[in-house]
């Protein structure tokens, strides 16, 4: 395919791109269709940019509630990438949506797959065990959960990536205090909430102290919930 016929294909993608940020969703599958058209019938088209447009038509059937048309063009897009990270990132978008609409079964059909596209060096695997850990746990295998919540921490941890193993220890103290070990949860999350303002992750840090209020709502000892919760908005710079 020419330069030409690269830089027209790359036009069209971001006419597509401002039909959705506009929220323009019957001019951009108009749009998708056309070029899906178009793509099919270049022989020389690269693949990664037909699974591009495949992954549009995935999150427009997604738009319309179509689940069954969504997985197969996630699906169609995911066979169209030629490495195993853009793999990895569809499925796990597709896990993601799945347990979002507690759709458990299609959540860990595309975990699984995702699991078998990890490496040593895959860098968001533990995001991976992360969903693993929240399908096991909307099922309540609590000891399964915990297992993976802590997989994903260490991972996280491995990779220098302290987002993610703030994340996954939340959860790592929402299934010990499941499993009915309170005070451990109360430790872990006193060991991330440093852990959280150390790393200056703000975002995650106020997601701690949610958290850490919920937890000693829970186990009655609301005044220090209360408390924890007054701290909140002072953490703003």
């Amino acid at each position: 395919m020419g330069v030409n016929k690269s830089e027209y294909y790359l036009e069209r993608k971001a006419v597509i791109e401002r039909y959705f940020r506009g929220g323009q969703f019957v001019d951009a599958e108009r749009e998708v269709l056309q070029l899906r058209k178009e793509m099919e019938d270049d022989a020389d088209v690269p693949k990664d940019l037909l699974s591009d447009v495949y992954y549009k038509l995935y999150h427009l059937a997604w738009i319309r509630e179509d689940k069954e048309n969504a997985f197969k063009f996630a699906e169609r897009a995911a066979e169209l990438q030629s490495i195993a990270e853009g793999k990895l990132q569809i499925y796990s978008n597709l896990a993601t949506n799945a347990l979002q609409r507690n759709l458990f079964d299609e959540a860990n059909q595309y975990v699984e797959k995702c699991v078998g596209l990890l490496s040593e060096n895959t860098p968001n695997a533990w995001y991976v065990y992360y969903l693993k850990g929240k399908i096991l746990l909307k099922k309540g295998d609590y000891k399964t959960a915990l297992e993976e919540f802590t997989s994903s921490a260490k991972e996280a941890n491995r990779m220098h990536l302290p987002y993610g193993e703030i994340a996954a220890t939340i959860y790592v103290a929402e299934v010990l205090f499941q499993l009915g070990l309170k005070h451990n949860a109360l430790s872990e999350i006193a060991r991330i909430e440093m852990y959280a303002k150390r790393t200056r992750q703000l975002q995650q840090y106020l997601r701690v102290l949610i958290k850490k209020a919920q937890l000693l709502y829970r186990m009655g000892r609301k005044d220090e919930a209360e408390q924890v919760v007054l701290t909140i908005p002072e953490f703003d710079d």
